[in-house]
């Protein structure tokens, strides 16, 4: 079976949803949550797609997608990635912090871009000046 581009990143993006949440995916979560660039219609458009290739089921009209057998099966044998990119990545990540690590406002930039760099998003850093801070919320 073949899918475009857009299938794929949609279908990964409802397992791994599912997966972490356990709560079948709305298209409305898809377009709020991680694709903000893609009409909600079109992400509708692509979960009925997936649905008719068997990859996603909703059990009710109204309700979220969640995986099929075969769409767990095309996500292990298609989707998941080497690990290698990801144990690259975390090598990167931990040189360029111990890098910095002796400079407490270097290393909270050195985070802060690394963190935007990865996820995409713009990032705040603040450093506190008083002698004991305690973090409670985030």
């Amino acid at each position: 079976m073949q899918l475009n581009d857009r299938e794929n990143l949609i279908l990964k993006t409802t397992i791994e949803d599912f997966i972490s949440s356990g709560i079948p995916i709305s298209s409305q979560k898809l377009y709020h949550c991680y694709f903000h660039s893609i009409s909600p219609a079109t992400i509708r458009n692509t979960l009925a797609a997936l649905e008719k290739k068997g990859l996603l089921k909703h059990m009710h009209t109204s309700s979220g997608r969640l995986p099929t057998d075969s769409g767990y099966r095309y996500y292990v044998d298609t989707l998941i990635q080497d690990n290698t990119s990801m144990i690259d990545e975390y090598d990167n990540v931990s040189n360029s912090l111990s890098a910095v690590a002796d400079n407490l406002e270097d290393l909270l930039q050195a985070t802060a871009l690394m963190l935007g760099k990865i996820s995409h998003l713009f990032g705040v850093v603040m450093v506190s000046h008083q002698q004991r801070s305690i973090l409670t919320d985030i």
